[in-house]
């Protein structure tokens, strides 16, 4: 007889109420890293609704999270942006997993996230070479959410989970548009490492992809006319840095390249 208490039962359909809008922004996400709806791209919460078969309740509530995330923008009548990969997103992208990956290292599974780390590093490398490209897509950012869980504060975590989707999101954007694809990435090693301890190696695992991602976002922007914004830091200043002062004479000082007052 089958166990419906089992922990591996299969529901028959979704409860109401909030567990609609959770499966809504599941399945909205996954679209929106998978690149359909693609980088830029105009959704309506109808058509989405359709698509997914959720309601326009549940459609609103995942794209208002998502907006309140970054990962969307509201255009009023004109419906939702999906966030585009510009080189602004690279930029932010790239500092972000500079703060967060650094510190992923340092923090310790428990025994039960170990055992699982392990078990599926050892299934991804044992059917790595077999896999398709979306197969190995959909797995590497499996492995990676499973990673993220070593992090022990939840807000990091679901930061760094949302850094590395919108990366892997980037990857196939470049490689779709610009030819600029990618090895697998390391994620069984980096899932090894985090599970026995092994800091240092998961500092050079991440390093690595770092790099790598940083590379490739250059190599991008190199063959488009999107340039990378100025650091946070930099256009601060450039806002706050009073103007010149006048001159003990009351003049106005010239600029320097144009010789016109300021």
């Amino acid at each position: 007889m089958l166990d419906k208490n089992s922990p591996f039962a299969v529901p028959t359909a979704p409860r109401r109420g909030e567990n609609l809008s959770s499966l809504a922004l599941t399945l909205l996400s996954d679209a929106i890293v998978a690149g359909c709806p693609a980088p830029g791209a105009m959704v309506s919460e109808l058509d989405l609704s359709a698509r997914f078969a959720v309601g326009l309740a549940p459609t609103r509530a995942a794209l208002a999270r998502l907006a309140a995330n970054g990962w969307v923008t509201a255009e009023g009548r004109r419906g939702w942006r999906v966030l585009p990969v510009s080189g602004e997103h690279l930029a932010d992208l790239q500092a972000a997993r500079d703060c967060l990956e650094r510190v992923l290292p340092d923090h310790r599974p428990p025994a039960p996230l170990r055992a699982e780390l392990l078990n599926r590093a050892h299934l991804h490398k044992a059917a790595l070479h077999r896999l398709s490209a979306d197969t190995l897509f959909h797995q590497e950012r499996s492995l990676l959410t499973l990673s993220a869980q070593v992090m022990a504060a939840p807000r990091l975590r679901a930061w760094l989970i949302d850094s590395w989707d919108l990366s892997l999101r980037a990857d196939r954007f470049v490689d779709t548009h610009f030819g600029i694809d990618r090895a697998p990435l390391p994620v069984a090693d980096l899932a090894e490492a985090l599970a026995q301890g092994d800091a240092a190696g998961a500092h050079d695992l991440l390093g690595a992809m770092r790099h790598d991602f940083a590379d490739r976002c250059a190599r991008a922007l190199s063959r488009s006319d999107v340039q990378i914004a100025p650091p946070l830091k930099t256009a601060q200043t450039a806002i706050t840095t009073p103007r010149t002062a006048p001159a003990p004479d009351g003049t106005k000082p010239r600029n320097a390249q144009h010789g016109e007052p300021k």
